[in-house]
């Protein structure tokens, strides 16, 4: 019975620590997520992709989801949808599409490190397996990057719930 108690305790200290810690990159993402909306350069098709990614940042499902899609978004996008997501995350004057994903990974990784860690070597395994099949049926022209493939991604969920809510 004491063991009990002590694990509830340990977990539930655990569980405030990762929660805690999270708030600070929360905060720092809301900043950060308000400057790019403020943005006048940037599509207003990126600010609703921003947005949800802001919203969908605390949810436990929502790192899994993207980690888990990347690598078949990397699988399946040609080279011209990577070169529109690679000039797309380069607009912006003062804040970076880069920097608002950095952001919404570090407030993952500290809201939900082991789950973060399991699914970031997943989607590591996964884009490995994805780029070799890629390279041994002779579809890759140039090396994608992860971060492209995650844009893709970004893109087709945000297209997804504009189709659902319309």
């Amino acid at each position: 019975m004491i063991i009990a108690i002590i694990s509830v305790f340990i977990i539930y200290a655990y569980w405030y620590s990762c929660r805690s810690s999270s708030l600070l990159e929360k905060e720092k993402l809301a900043n950060i997520t308000i400057d790019y909306m403020n943005e006048e350069n940037v599509p207003d098709k990126m600010k609703d992709i921003v947005y949800l990614s802001f919203i969908s940042a605390g949810k436990w499902w929502f790192f899994p989801l993207v980690c888990i899609s990347s690598p078949i978004a990397l699988l399946l996008a040609n080279d011209r949808d990577a070169a529109n997501s690679d000039e797309i995350r380069s607009k912006g004057d003062k804040v970076k599409l880069q920097d608002v994903m950095d952001s919404i990974l570090a407030v993952n990784m500290k809201r939900n490190p082991i789950t973060s860690i399991f699914f970031g070597i997943l989607t590591l395994l996964l884009s490995a397996l994805a780029i070799l099949i890629k390279v041994l049926f002779g579809g890759l022209k140039k090396l994608p990057s992860v971060s492209s493939s995650v844009l893709i991604v970004a893109e087709l969920v945000n297209t997804l719930r504009t189709k659902l809510h319309a």
